[in-house]
């Protein structure tokens, strides 16, 4: 019985791949952007590893703004490895996983963040992913995410948004004080109250986007927040390519 359901988990497992491997390819358009000076690789590669045509990895460009244009990446199961190697065999050598994450559900083109890794894993990278369409992020908006592992509070202007851990919220028109700028406080929870962490002004352009990562970070286990502007998407439409 046990073998019968092995062989059936086989072939469904096969099919799988045989009905991925059919799909026409998505020429997905990406951006990558390093969170720290030490993320940006002097050479790192981007793949669907569901597509072993043998031909090399995209050269992947690196930036710390994302000024820069997107690159293509062709994509049936949505998943793309990044590594420091171009052949497809660097996938499977932990020495050259820089990291891999998803494309966005129903996104064609996206901003892959790389993160410091976490301790103990063989890569070298968490990565997140954000859609970089202008209807999911729009030119204006905030993108904030919560990765640490504490409940965090964000008072931009007298506007609270909480963050429990992993939360991820789109602010597409933020308040304002006069001038484009945003106050803005954080606070940490600490049983059932909420413990000041950091103060500043954001400034505020309406044809930019700002993403704002809340982190712990790993030297001092402290919860901090960086903010990052970003470039608008170009494109109006964006749809699959055969």
């Amino acid at each position: 019985m046990i073998r019968n359901l092995l062989f059936v988990s086989a072939l469904i497992g096969a099919s799988t791949l045989g009905a991925i491997a059919q799909q026409p390819a998505l020429q997905a358009k990406i951006r990558v952007l390093a969170f720290t000076p030490n993320l940006r690789f002097e050479q790192a590669y981007a793949r669907d590893p569901s597509i072993q045509d043998g031909a090399e990895g995209a050269l992947t460009p690196i930036d710390t703004n994302l000024e820069s244009d997107p690159f293509v990446v062709p994509t049936r199961s949505r998943k793309i490895v990044f590594t420091t190697k171009s052949d497809f065999g660097s996938i499977n050598r932990p020495d050259e996983l820089i990291g891999e994450a998803t494309l966005p559900a129903n996104a064609h083109s996206a901003i892959f963040l790389f993160l410091p890794g976490k301790p103990g894993d063989k890569a070298k990278s968490q990565i997140l992913a954000f859609d970089d369409s202008k209807q999911a992020f729009p030119a204006g908006a905030l993108n904030i995410v919560n990765i640490s592992p504490q409940a965090v509070r964000l008072t931009l202007e007298k506007n609270n948004y909480d963050f429990t851990p992993g939360k991820t919220i789109l602010i597409a028109e933020p308040p304002m004080r006069p001038g484009n700028l945003i106050g803005m406080q954080a606070f940490v929870q600490k049983g059932s109250a909420w413990a000041p962490l950091s103060t500043g002004i954001w400034s505020y352009t309406k044809s930019r986007r700002k993403l704002a990562i809340i982190f712990q970070n790993q030297a001092t286990a402290r919860i901090e927040l960086r903010a990052i502007e970003d470039m608008p998407a170009t494109e109006t439409t964006e749809q699959p390519q055969p």
